[in-house]
């Protein structure tokens, strides 16, 4: 595995590696378009770091977005390829995008969705664990619905969060007050 990555204008010719990553990652419902994608990154409202196998193949990409009033980082999309699923990616990835990446300074945020109304819930419970295990903890009382969604509603979230080392409490409301205003609304 290469150490991770920030796509930038060097390395621009993977943007269409990592859409696909984007693609097969999430369904319709739970994403933007991939031209809406690209006018964001090149507005530079959000920083997509990656990381790719010894092949030079991109296994894994993240979408971080920067919150200033909370001093958090929200990481809306995260994807593994398929194949290479269950050998430790996920951990490594979420592991130096907070330590490398960020210092621990910041307080990390992630979203995922609510078991209770999944497809897939063990797939959800799977990333809530994964989460939890990298000192993420589950926020009790914070539910709340994409911006966006298809013919079959919005979907429903939970949210996540660990503490920076370098941050007062966590209030999580005003955090995803900002990431409405910050991202969701300018959709």
């Amino acid at each position: 595995m290469k150490k991770l990555a920030e796509l930038n204008r060097e390395n621009l010719i993977l943007w269409k590696e990592a859409m696909q990553l984007y693609v097969l990652g999430f369904p319709p419902a739970e994403r933007d378009s991939v031209a809406n994608m690209r006018l964001r990154f090149e507005n530079a409202h959000f920083k997509l770091y990656f990381a790719q196998n010894g092949a030079d193949k991109m296994t894994v990409m993240g979408i971080v977005y920067e919150l200033k009033k909370s001093q958090s980082i929200l990481l809306e999309y995260f994807s593994v390829e398929e194949s290479e699923r269950g050998k430790g990616l996920a951990r490594y990835f979420l592991n130096a995008l907070y330590t490398d990446v960020y210092n621990s300074a910041k307080n990390l945020i992630l979203e995922v969705v609510n078991p209770e109304f999944s497809a897939t819930p063990a797939k959800e419970l799977r990333k809530i664990c994964l989460f939890e295990s990298l000192g993420a903890r589950l926020h009790p009382t914070i539910y709340f619905e994409l911006p966006f969604g298809n013919e079959s509603g919005r979907t429903k979230m939970r949210l996540l969060y660990k503490k920076g080392s370098f941050q007062g409490e966590f209030d999580a409301e005003s955090a995803l007050a900002e990431i409405f205003e910050e991202i969701y609304n300018k959709i």
